[in-house]
This record gives structure tokens, C-alpha cells and sequence, in this order.
């Protein structure tokens, strides 16, 4: 484990170990925040849980989901509904740490009714998070919490925003950001990449960055024939897979997964259902020659989660791949759900198999989402963003992806508005006062299309309210959320903005804008 032992690794390993500091552990992709935790985990003698908020995440790291853990109901959580859970009452009283991986995807809700429920449970009820040290896990520049249009308004309207840090509780919350900063899936020699890569993750995009990316916007060669393809959508993903299976010409063989314990309850779930639900597919469908992703570090070190592989062997009697010009057999694997209980005879909070699932560690992988991709590594891929990339951090996660800036190419050309970045995002990291707004006079359309605006840097035409209600028309650029107009909270928040009616810098109050359209450039109208 010599990546644990660099420096930044042991300063934060000090601070776990002997304080009760809450941190959040971040870090650029490809600078060792799993493995950092991995190593925590298994060598701390803290009484610590650690939870994710996806199942696959939770199976990924060895941990619990969140909402299995607390017992929330899959929903928006309602605080209301948190009881005490006497039936626990000892485990959380002996609890000293939780640790929360993949922290960027836990919305405001869940992290609201964590601390409501461990200030119920635990021994200190006004004191946040019941007074438990917390340490949270991720990287907020890459994907962001799922927001389905139903729950936008809700979210908004309560917590002025869907990031773990709109709950309230970190209104008054002393949490240490610890940032890894040697990266260490690309080489020292790929400076210009890391430097791209720097740029992108924050928007700070220059002209000589959007070229450097531009010639890697070829057609593949011969070495890049076989690159995992990256698409901004499963369905794009799973119909090229479709494609490239059905183009070999072989005996294809299915292999179903086995579902033990709790998760013999899902056995009524659609295929496709439970394909999503687990690190590796339910149904796999191979051939022999297929393109194929492991998708779980082998025990024997033969390969990684993430190595990319051929079938050379496949039937009745199993599997086997070829990785880096060596062949090697397949066994299946098991994937275990937990659950936490305290030992009473020995003090200790002990993980408890509660449901597994067993199947090949591998999956097609002449394509697959970006999002998927999260935490893998590959020395050769291609991006196709279809029509463009539609969220934040998807761009810096499919490019962060690779080892070397050669080992990239892209479809499509890429422009700045292909780099979305969260504002609030840049105004968290650099302790700047978090945007809390709150939408409930707007519908999500208009929330979303200003978001955009603001980290793509594009113009846009809004419909205003005037003082007199009076509506007014303006074409604006240079879109920024301007935190000084924040003195009195949510409603006093505004925009800054250079508005091409007036020639001049203009605020405008978010809560009176009706409509937003958002243009590709100023050429299409007339200010």
C-alpha cells in the first residue's frame, strides 16, 4: 500500500486516528480518495460505519447504504417522519464515526435527515450530527446528487439547493476540507494534461486548452479501434454494445446472476431493473472475441476493476479473458450487502451479511456512461458526447478517466459549452457564501436554464418583473450570482449581469425572472 504512505495520506490518516475533526476528503480524480478510505477502514480502531448512497456504491466499498442504515424510506425525506430508534439505541450510543463515500451525490434531503436522525439517536441531540465525527468522501467537481423535475421544486423551496451542504445543519458546522492533491493515475510526464484537466475541472478553460482538446477529435487508429467507447446516456451505451456484440460471429451465452438473502425479494423486478441495481449485469450476455471490463479487483492481483479484456473463452463450462496478452479463467464473485450491529460481548459495531449477489466480475465494455465510468481508470478511450454534454462534471469525468491525453479520442468537437461547472460548487471550495436561492416563484425549467447560463458562460434572454410589474425584456451576459445582494437570505438574492439594452452592468433579483432562453451566441438576436 505505498499510495498510503505518501505524505497527505499519513496527515490525514493522523487527523482520523487521533482527533475528532469532521473533514470532507476531496481531491481531483485519479488521486487516491477510495484507496485513502480503504486503507483507513481497514486498519482504524474507531467504531465507525461506512454508508454510500447507491447500493452499487455501497457494495463497491464494503459499506451500507444510507437509507438502509437509518431506515429512510426511498422518497424525499420528510424530517417529520425521523423517530428514535430504540431498538438500536445501544449502537448508535457506541458509535464514533461515520464515514459517507461518494459524498457529491447525497442530496440536501438525505443530508438533512441524517443529522436529524443522529441527533435523536445519539448522545448529544443540540449538538450536529448528534455530535459524531463525520468525515465525508468525494470529489463535488465530478457528478452531482440525482434531482428527478418532480422532487426539483421541493428541494429548492426547503434547502435552496440539492448539494449536501444546503442542509442546515452546515450553517453552523465546523468541517475541515482536506484536498488530495497528487494525482496519480496520470504519469508526471502528462504535465499539459493534468494541466487541462486542472482547467476543465473548474471552468477556467482557455483558448490553448479547447485546441489541446480539439486534436484529439480524429478518427481512431488502429490502436484506438478497440477503446472503450464513453456516451452521455445508457441508452446510447447499451445500443452500442447491442451493435458490437451482434457483429461478432459466435455462439452468444447468457449467464444469470444469483440472488441470495434479502435480495431474493427483487426476483420479481424486470431484468433490466436488476441490471442497474448491482456492480455487474444480472443477465451478461458474451461471445467469445467480446470486448469486456472487470469490474471488481481480482484477490490474486491478476487484474483490476477497470481492466479492459477479451473473451477468449465462453460456454457452459466458464469463462476466460484475455488482459495484457495473458489468459486467464473467471470465477464467479460475491458481492455482499451489510448491515451494522453492535456486538454486546465484545463492544464492537460489526458488519452482518444480510443479502449477496454472485456473477462473473465483468461486463461488456465496447461502451458505457460516463457516469458508470466514476472511479475507473484506462489507458485508451473514446468520448462521444452525442449532441453535447448535459451535466455537471461530465466532461472532467470522462476525460479524467484516462492515463494520458494520447490515450483520448473524441467523436465530436468539444466547446465551452460542453464544460458545465456548478457555481455554487466554486463558491463552496473556495469558502466563498453558498448560494441558498430559493426557486419557488420559478418553475425547474427556469432554475435550470439559469444554472446553465452561469457555469457555461452563455446569454441569455430573460422575461422580467419589474418594481411596478411592469414586464421587461433583456438579452444579458456575463451571468453571476452575486453574493453581496444575500444580507436578508433567499429572497434578496441576485444576478449580475451585462445587460446589452442598457450597454451597461445591470442586477436583477432572481425571483422576478418569469422565462429564460438561453442563446448559443449574441449573433442570433439584436440587444
Amino acid at each position: 500500500m505505498s499510495r498510503a504512505l505518501n505524505k497527505e495520506f499519513l496527515q490525514i490518516l493522523h487527523t482520523l486516528n487521533n482527533t475528532s475533526d469532521n473533514l470532507y476528503i476531496t481531491g481531483r480524480a485519479g488521486t487516491g480518495k477510495s484507496t485513502l478510505l480503504k486503507y483507513f477502514i481497514r486498519t482504524t480502531s474507531k467504531k465507525h460505519v461506512v454508508l454510500a448512497p447507491t447500493g452499487t456504491a455501497a457494495l463497491n466499498i464494503g459499506g451500507q447504504t444510507i437509507h438502509s442504515f437509518f431506515r429512510f424510506e426511498p422518497e424525499i425525506i420528510n424530517p417529520a417522519t425521523i423517530k428514535i430508534d430504540h431498538k438500536r439505541a445501544d449502537l448508535f450510543r457506541t458509535l464514533e464515526m461515520i464515514i459517507i463515500d461518494e459524498v457529491s451525490m447525497v442530496r440536501a434531503d438525505l443530508m438533512d435527515g441524517i443529522d436529524i436522525a443522529l441527533r435523536k439517536n445519539c448522545r448529544k441531540p443540540h449538538t450536529p450530527f448528534g455530535g459524531i465525527q463525520m468525515v465525508f468522501v468525494g470529489d463535488l467537481f465530478q457528478l452531482p446528487p440525482v434531482l428527478h423535475d418532480k422532487d426539483e421544486e421541493v428541494i429548492y423551496t426547503r434547502y435552496g439547493g440539492e448539494y449536501f451542504f444546503h442542509a442546515p445543519v452546515f450553517q453552523n458546522f465546523n468541517l475541515q476540507v482536506r484536498e488530495l492533491t497528487t494525482v496519480v493515475r496520470q504519469s508526471p510526464q502528462q504535465t499539459k494534461f493534468k494541466a487541462l484537466l486542472d482547467n476543465i475541472r473548474v471552468n477556467r478553460v482557455h483558448d490553448k486548452d479547447l485546441k489541446l482538446l480539439q486534436s484529439r477529435c480524429k478518427k481512431p487508429t488502429a490502436a484506438h479501434k478497440h477503446a472503450l467507447c464513453l456516451t452521455t446516456t445508457r441508452k446510447a451505451a447499451n445500443s452500442f454494445n447491442k451493435k458490437k456484440l451482434d457483429e461478432i460471429d459466435s455462439v452468444p451465452f447468457q449467464f444469470e446472476g444469483t440472488l441470495l438473502g434479502e435480495y431474493e425479494k427483487l426476483q420479481d423486478l424486470s431484468h433490466h431493473e436488476l441490471n442497474d441495481k448491482f456492480p455487474a449485469p444480472y443477465i451478461l450476455e458474451l461471445k467469445k472475441g467480446a470486448q469486456i471490463m472487470m469490474v471488481k479487483n481480482d484477490p490474486q492481483k491478476r487484474w483490476a476493476n477497470g481492466s479492459i479484456g477479451k473473451i477468449s473463452k465462453v460456454g457452459r463450462r466458464g469463462i476466460a479473458v484475455i488482459i495484457d496478452d495473458k489468459e486467464y479463467k473467471v470465477a464467479p464473485e460475491q458481492w455482499s450487502e451489510i448491515q451494522y450491529e453492535l456486538n454486546k460481548d465484545t463492544g464492537a459495531i460489526e458488519p452482518r451479511v444480510v443479502a449477496a449477489f454472485v456473477q462473473y466480475p465483468l461486463q461488456l465494455a465496447f461502451a458505457m456512461t460516463i457516469h458508470k465510468s466514476q472511479g475507473k481508470t484506462f489507458s485508451k478511450i473514446t468520448i462521444d458526447t452525442g449532441t453535447g454534454a448535459f451535466a455537471h462534471g461530465q466532461m472532467y469525468v470522462a476525460l479524467s478517466r484516462c492515463t494520458t491525453l494520447q490515450g483520448i479520442t473524441l467523436v465530436n468537437p468539444v466547446d465551452k459549452r460542453d464544460i458545465i461547472v456548478d457555481p455554487r460548487i466554486i463558491d463552496f471550495y473556495t469558502g466563498g457564501k453558498i448560494t441558498r436561492t430559493k426557486f419557488q416563484k420559478q418553475s425547474p425549467a427556469v432554475k435550470k436554464a439559469l444554472l446553465e447560463a452561469i457555469s457555461r458562460g452563455n446569454p441569455i434572454t430573460i422575461e422580467y418583473r419589474k418594481t411596478r410589474d411592469e414586464i421587461s425584456k433583456r438579452t444579458i451576459s456575463r451571468v453571476e450570482i452575486c453574493n453581496d445582494y444575500q444580507d436578508n437570505g433567499y429572497e434578496d438574492a441576485h444576478i449580475r449581469a451585462y445587460c446589452h439594452l442598457r450597454k451597461a452592468e445591470r442586477t436583477f433579483k432572481i425571483d422576478r425572472i418569469i422565462t429564460i432562453k438561453t442563446l448559443r451566441s449574441l449573433g442570433r438576436v439584436s440587444a
